[in-house]
């Protein structure tokens, strides 16, 4: 199973889930048709570019704490302005110096005008519209700018903690990038959303049920 957190302020939604979580691993006697289960929580972090939903560096503290203090592994994605702000990679850089067995990093593939503008491709979003998909996902450019937008990324990322990351995410993503991610990058999940609606204004229903 995989538990997103898509937006990182619902803090408290996050630690009552932990809480359940924790009860059904550790303490309720497992079932054998539960034995060999995986649960992989994925935290999305978003940095403060104020045009794309920011995040908060606050919850996101808060987050780390709850999964250190429950024992619970979880995969941080980061986004490409959380790349730039030297608050948040501390705090990430702290996580894994203290804790490096509970926090995995990996990256949220959302284009934002940062992102677009250090790789010098064309971003028509306004504040209003960044999140429709031909602007804030891969699909929306051509396979040359998605290559720059992903290199740019990842290679960032490489710069700011000295590894590649494992797992990425992004609501949605072509198989083209999906595969040069793979092959360039070595990355070996991506996670997608299959199904969302109703919890937000964006409603996403059949996403591909073949992606790793």
């Amino acid at each position: 199973y995989i538990y997103q957190v898509t937006h990182d302020h619902y803090v408290t939604i996050h630690l009552m889930f932990l809480h359940l979580l924790f009860l059904f691993l550790f303490v309720f006697p497992a079932s054998p048709a539960l034995a060999n289960s995986q649960v992989i929580i994925i935290n999305q972090v978003r940095g403060k570019e104020s045009c794309c939903q920011p995040g908060s560096l606050e919850n996101l503290k808060k987050q780390i704490h709850y999964h250190q203090e429950l024992n619970i592994p979880a995969h941080f994605l980061i986004r490409y302005d959380t790349l730039n702000d030297p608050s948040f990679i501390a705090e990430l850089k702290k996580a894994l110096d203290t804790h490096n067995h509970l926090i995995n990093l990996g990256i949220l593939i959302e284009i934002t005008p940062s992102l677009a503008k250090d790789t010098n491709v064309n971003y028509q979003a306004t504040a209003n519209t960044w999140q429709e998909a031909q602007h804030v996902f891969t699909i929306g450019y051509s396979k040359e700018n998605r290559k720059k937008l992903v290199n740019q990324l990842f290679n960032r990322f490489h710069q700011t903690f000295g590894f590649f990351p494992e797992t990425s995410g992004s609501w949605m993503i072509d198989t083209p990038t999906l595969n040069y991610l793979q092959e360039n990058f070595q990355t070996k999940a991506h996670l997608i959303t299959r199904e969302q609606w109703g919890t937000d204004p964006y409603h996403l229903y059949g996403g591909p049920p073949h992606y790793p």
